[in-house]
């Protein structure tokens, strides 16, 4: 089934959350990887979006993202970047998964060894 849906929460931290689809009074599990096959990260309650719906086991889960529309999000929500890459926990994320934490403290130790480098007036 494909239509159109509204965010009800979505939180980076579990990696999932609802959509509800309009027309209907049912819900619809949004999970992580699906928002990200679409290029987001994030998407604040009340963002509107294109879906593709498919039952698994009783309940409706959405499995495609398309027309993501910010514009529609409630009041009051963060005004974060929603877009992969520019979300700040996911550039951390991407920048972690280039430079792990331990290589770049070593990095830093082994630059900083001989001390700190001489101003030039």
């Amino acid at each position: 089934m494909i239509g159109t849906a509204r965010v009800s929460w979505f939180s980076l931290d579990k990696k999932f959350g609802f959509v509800s689809l309009d027309g209907t009074a049912a819900d619809a599990f949004l999970h992580l990887s699906v928002l990200k096959s679409a290029g987001y990260v994030a998407v604040p309650a009340g963002t509107s979006m294109q879906v593709s719906v498919e039952t698994d086991q009783g309940h409706l889960r959405v499995v495609e993202v398309s027309n993501v529309d910010t514009s529609t999000a409630l009041v009051g929500e963060p005004e974060e970047a929603a877009q992969l890459g520019q979300h700040p926990r996911a550039a951390a994320s991407l920048n972690n998964l280039i430079e792990p934490a331990g290589r770049r403290e070593r990095c830093h130790s082994r630059s900083n060894r001989d001390g700190p480098e001489p101003l030039s007036y």
